[in-house]
């Protein structure tokens, strides 16, 4: 059950996974087990819809198990961290990452998995955007990894993302693009979590290609980056549908209206329809997002998302659509964007 939780987890289906994580609880006993038990409370709550409370009660439980010089103490300060993050209390995050610091520290973790705790509070300040910190704790968290492990260091894909976001939010495009062609140059490298972390790479990365309008760079990465959509997400991964509104941005740039059309269509349809025909209900919604575009001269302002009015969740993820998986498990959200 514990492992089902995760590959749901990773499909982004978190009342599964949280039902098997509430399982794997139940079918434990309550002594004999403790390390399993506090990893299935972990698993509980490393969900999107998890709450504090949940957090929490891992901690309680871990200390009351006597497992604070456990390894598995940094994933259960880090995972409250999340919590705290994802509940708008940021402070609270940074001092949950703290404890994890200590424990990392008591157990002699590598220096990767110390620089992921600096990341996570990298993560913390950019969605707090406190663009400035972020930018800081991500330098710090690269620093703190040492040169011959930082080309598979998934501390420094995630804090060079983090950076790069950071940078782009700041008006800085320029800037951002080195730092999230590095991330994507690690992610493309070394994979390693089922391509979530190597998407959000590649997706910002092309996301600033197309912003200094090096267009066909940024096509060619938007073409690798649907290669590994998982074909279920298609449909259903809001993720997916922005990515190819950007992508059509980017044909656009490159003078193919054919292909930029056809990208809009499966945009606005969600993943099932390359073209519609006038009399179709869709073809408004997709001559409007069309337009938007042409008005905004390709590129991603706050005019494009009020041009686009109810079609906003093309670029943005708003009520109603459902969020891509995040990029940290354990640990806090990375930068979403579309």
């Amino acid at each position: 059950h514990l492992g089902l939780c995760v590959m749901r987890r990773v499909s982004d289906d978190v009342n599964s996974a949280r039902a098997h994580a509430q399982r794997a609880l139940e079918l434990l006993p309550e002594r004999g087990q403790e390390r399993l038990r506090l990893l299935a409370l972990i698993r509980l709550c490393a969900n999107t819809n998890s709450r504090v409370a949940d957090g929490e009660r891992a901690i309680t439980y871990m200390q009351d198990a006597g497992l604070e010089h456990d390894r598995i103490a940094i994933e259960a300060w880090r995972q409250l961290a999340t919590c705290y993050s994802r509940a708008g209390r940021p402070d609270d995050a940074i001092a949950a990452l703290r404890r994890a610091s200590d424990a990392a520290a008591r157990v002699g973790a590598s220096p990767d998995e110390r620089a992921l705790i600096i990341a996570d509070e990298a993560s913390i300040m950019l969605r707090a955007r406190r663009l400035d910190d972020a930018m800081a704790a991500g330098l710090l968290a690269i620093g703190a990894v040492p040169d011959d492990l930082a080309p598979r260091s998934e501390a420094c894909r995630r804090a060079s993302v983090i950076i790069g976001e950071a940078a782009y939010r700041k008006g800085n495009p320029a800037e951002a693009e080195v730092h999230l062609a590095r991330a994507s140059r690690l992610a493309q490298d070394d994979p390693g979590d089922g391509h979530i972390g190597t998407r959000n790479a590649m997706r910002w990365h092309a996301r600033a290609l197309q912003e200094v309008r090096r267009y066909d760079e940024a096509a060619a990465l938007y073409e690798r980056l649907l290669q590994l959509v998982p074909p279920d997400q298609e449909t259903t991964d809001v993720g997916v549908w922005a990515v190819r509104y950007r992508y059509a941005a980017t044909l656009m740039g490159q003078n193919r209206p054919e292909e930029a059309r056809r990208q809009i269509c499966l945009a606005v349809s969600k993943g099932r329809k390359t073209s519609v025909e006038p009399g179709d209900p869709l073809a408004a919604k997709v001559d409007a997002a069309h337009a938007a575009l042409n008005q905004t001269n390709l590129h991603f302002t706050p005019a494009l998302r009020r041009s686009l009015g109810d079609l906003a969740w093309l670029i943005d993820f708003t009520t109603g659509a459902p969020r891509p998986t995040p990029d940290a498990d354990p640990g806090v959200d990375a930068a979403a964007g579309g």
